[in-house]
């Protein structure tokens, strides 16, 4: 999840961890109001997320990691058998529902975890989405409109959770 405005971050935390979401990884991008060194707020963001998991019934509260710069995330979040989306505007992209349904459909292996990088407010820089397809991230459309940032990850998590158990965002 994109580091955005504290109000509109945080109800985007709990909606996520309503919606089912694994992991959150609060990223710092080129256009995020929030930088990487600006985050005493994580207690507060992990006690909206377990306070959402109750309050959904979920066994479990999903992870809430300590926010990244973006490069940072790409590099470090690399696993076998995963899914890696980055939610574009603007530029000719594959609807999300195709790539999943593609992505399903690969006998040999079927991914199990879905990454999904979603934008801050202005979207992802050129260089961001170009270093994001050197790290093996496939471009999808969320359609025709220009979401917020927190719309968008709701979005991409309610689609996703419908192909795959285990969706991160970013």
């Amino acid at each position: 999840m994109p580091l955005i405005k504290a109000n509109r971050f945080e109800w985007a935390l709990e909606k996520m961890t309503e919606l089912g979401v694994d992991k959150i990884v609060p990223v710092a991008l080129s256009r995020s109001i929030i930088k990487t060194t600006e985050f005493p707020k994580l207690t507060r963001w992990r006690k909206i997320i377990e306070e959402a998991a109750e309050q959904s019934e979920h066994n479990r509260s999903p992870e809430l990691t300590a926010p990244l710069g973006f490069i940072d995330w790409l590099e470090q979040d690399k696993q076998t058998n995963s899914l890696r989306l980055i939610c574009v505007e603007r530029q000719r992209a594959q609807p999300l529902e195709e790539v999943l349904y593609n992505a399903e459909h690969i006998e040999t292996s079927s991914p199990a975890i879905c990454a999904i990088a979603v934008g801050a407010e202005g979207g992802f820089t050129e260089e961001e989405i170009q270093s994001a397809i050197a790290h093996n991230f496939v471009s999808v459309s969320l359609g025709p409109h220009i979401l917020r940032s927190e719309t968008a990850a709701l979005t991409a998590l309610a689609i996703s959770k419908s192909w795959f158990r285990r969706v991160k965002i970013c």
